[in-house]
């Protein structure tokens, strides 16, 4: 993980300020407004590489919709398409993968009353196909999709993250995660089969990091998080980069930089507190023994 926040490295000014007068945190060395965006909230950030690619929500203020955007690092915007249907308003964090980008359609409700989709489109902003529906597991919202080439495997996210849907890529069932390693993620980036997912918080954001040993890709563990005030929503891997995209009623992409690795806290399994405490108990006799025979 060292190696992909070493190459984020770069010494920029505290103090610059973006268009709209806001103070620009120390990890944003690049960022550029997107003026053709208004009304929705930004969810999701892809790139093929070439092109970015913007997803959005309708908001708490009951403005916008679910649309997909494309447009240039500078800002440039090539093209959008609203996606949403009928209740289903809310487009969450997205990924492109083999051509496509694969987009979760929700309604905006923890609990909603339809199911959750995940629909794909290509490169074009083309409808493909709709991948997978959340209605055999229950009308759940989902929030977040990512894919692990490498594992092949696709995790689905819900509100909050409080739950965690793993597929295969041919859209059956594996497992379903109840306690995932961090809640609130909001949108998904893999770089070398590593997760990195943007966590919004009330004081500043973070990426949390995961990974995962496990060729079922089931089993999860955090490996720490990187505090940044830029990435609270949309986010990506480009040209060596953690990019950024975020904004209720505006949108404004970021570089993201100065990145630091803040390591978990180890956690240890039952069995292995139960054997530690024994251990201890078993010395603590010992010791207590030895006391008495020396009486």
């Amino acid at each position: 993980m060292a190696s992909f926040v070493s190459q984020t490295a770069a010494i920029v000014s505290p103090s610059a300020r973006d268009s709209y007068g806001r103070i620009s945190p120390a990890d944003v060395e690049y960022s550029v407004d997107l003026p053709w965006f208004e009304d929705s909230e930004v969810e999701g950030l892809a790139t093929d590489g070439q092109y970015f690619y913007v997803s959005t929500a309708k908001t708490l203020f009951d403005t916008g919709d679910a649309w997909l955007y494309k447009f240039l690092q500078n800002g440039t915007f090539k093209e959008g398409i609203r996606i949403s249907e009928g209740t289903l308003d809310h487009a969450g964090g997205i990924v492109f993968h083999e051509g496509l980008l694969w987009v979760p359609l929700s309604e905006r409700n923890p609990t909603p009353n339809i199911a959750s989709k995940i629909v794909r489109y290509d490169s074009n902003l083309n409808y493909f196909d709709t991948w997978q529906n959340s209605s055999e597991r229950g009308n759940d919202h989902w929030g977040a999709v990512v894919v692990l080439p490498e594992l092949s495997k696709v995790y689905i996210a819900n509100w909050g993250t409080s739950r965690l849907y793993v597929y295969n890529p041919d859209a059956t069932f594996v497992h379903l995660v109840d306690d995932p390693p961090s809640n609130n993620i909001q949108d998904w980036v893999v770089v070398e089969n590593v997760l990195y997912g943007s966590q919004p918080g009330s004081d500043t954001s973070s990426i949390q990091v995961w990974e995962t040993d496990d060729e079922t890709g089931t089993d999860l563990q955090l490996v720490g998080s990187m505090r940044t005030e830029g990435a609270s929503s949309g986010l990506t891997w480009f040209n060596g980069s953690f990019w950024s995209c975020s904004g209720i009623g505006h949108a404004t992409l970021y570089r993201l930089v100065n990145l630091v690795l803040e390591p978990a806290e180890p956690v240890f399994p039952p069995a292995m507190v139960i054997v530690a405490a024994l251990s201890v108990l078993g010395v603590a006799a010992i010791v207590l023994g030895i006391l008495r025979r020396r009486r």
